[in-house]
C-alpha cells in the first residue's frame, strides 16, 4: 500500500501499527481532494509520521513525509514546494505543514513563503468530533 510503503522507507515499520487517513469526501458525485493526511500511529496512539499527500487541478500528485512529532504538540514540517499545485501559484517556495494528533480535535494546516510574503493555503481547517 501507498503510506505503509512510505513507513518502510522511513524504517518505522516495525513500530507503527495503523495509519489513520484524513481527505475531502465526495459531495454530489464530485471529488476534489486537495490534500491527504496520513497519520501513521504507534500501539500507543502516538503519531509517528505524517504523509502529505498533494493534489493539483491537472491530476497529478505529489508527497510530503514528515518526522513524528511530540506528544501533546502540533507537528510541523518546512519542505521546498516541488510541485504545480495551482495555475496561479509556481513552484518556487516552501510549505509549512502542520498537524495536530487525531484526537477528539484535529487540525491541519498547510502556508505557502514566498520570499518574504506568507499567504495560508485555504486547506487549513479543525475537525471536531462531536
Amino acid at each position: 500500500d501507498f503510506a505503509w510503503g512510505k513507513v518502510e522507507r522511513a524504517g518505522l515499520m516495525s513500530d507503527v501499527t495503523r495509519i489513520f487517513m484524513l481527505c475531502y469526501p465526495r459531495i454530489l458525485g464530485y471529488a476534489f481532494n486537495p490534500l491527504t493526511t496520513y497519520f501513521a500511529m504507534d500501539a500507543s496512539g502516538q503519531t509517528r509520521l505524517l504523509i502529505y499527500e498533494v493534489h493539483n487541478t491537472f491530476g497529478g500528485r505529489h508527497t510530503y513525509v514528515s518526522e513524528a512529532m511530540n506528544p501533546g504538540e502540533r507537528g510541523f514540517a518546512t519542505v521546498e514546494k516541488v510541485f504545480r499545485v495551482s495555475p496561479f501559484n509556481g513552484v518556487e517556495g516552501t510549505y509549512g505543514l502542520r498537524a495536530s494528533a487525531p484526537e477528539e480535535t484535529l487540525t491541519v494546516g498547510v502556508a505557502l513563503t514566498r520570499s518574504s510574503q506568507v499567504s495560508v493555503w485555504p486547506g487549513g481547517v479543525e475537525i471536531t468530533d462531536h
